[in-house]
């Protein structure tokens, strides 16, 4: 039997899995480090930022900001959709997509809060940090749980997390 819908109505969705894609939040992030007059992202940059922003978001709401899974691996984490779009250890501001995906205003406004307090530090430093406060247990490839990214960056000191919703002054 199925169920008559009627113009206008909104369907609800079937699943509770994110709409931001992976590719989008990479190229909302290369696109704001083109803005700037020196861009520094490389590839292992944009994994970082990417881990950064899927922990805080984790920790922040209790739900994924993209669907795709984290890995670590020997040198930091990854994205695996992103190894094929962008490879060596140069700066890769102009290597996205021509127009950028449309994406809910407070998944832009966390992601500029998180450009905000990361776009400074470089690649080796902030691989640092990361190493230092992810669930790390890297032996080859291995997918990194929901569950530990999350627990992990909650428990971050309050002053430093990034979370969903709030004023972008707090995380400068």
């Amino acid at each position: 039997m199925s169920t008559m819908r009627y113009w206008g109505e909104k369907r609800k969705k079937a699943s509770a899995a994110p709409e931001v894609t992976a590719d989008a939040v990479a190229d909302y992030l290369i696109d704001l480090d083109s803005q700037r007059p020196h861009p520094g992202v490389t590839p292992m940059k944009l994994h970082l930022l990417m881990y950064l922003a899927q922990g805080h978001h984790l920790a922040s709401t209790g739900r994924r900001l993209f669907a795709e899974d984290m890995y670590a691996m020997d040198h930091g984490p990854v994205v695996p959709s992103q190894l094929g779009r962008f490879s060596g250890r140069r700066p890769i501001a102009g290597r996205r997509r021509r127009a950028l995906p449309r994406m809910p205003w407070e998944v832009t406004g966390f992601l500029d809060r998180l450009w905000q307090a990361y776009r400074d530090l470089p690649a080796e430093e902030l691989r640092t940090r990361v190493l230092s406060l992810a669930p790390w247990t890297c032996d080859g490839t291995v997918r990194i749980p929901d569950a530990e990214l999350g627990e992990a960056f909650r428990a971050l000191p309050a002053a430093s997390r990034i979370a969903v919703g709030e004023s972008v002054a707090r995380a400068s």
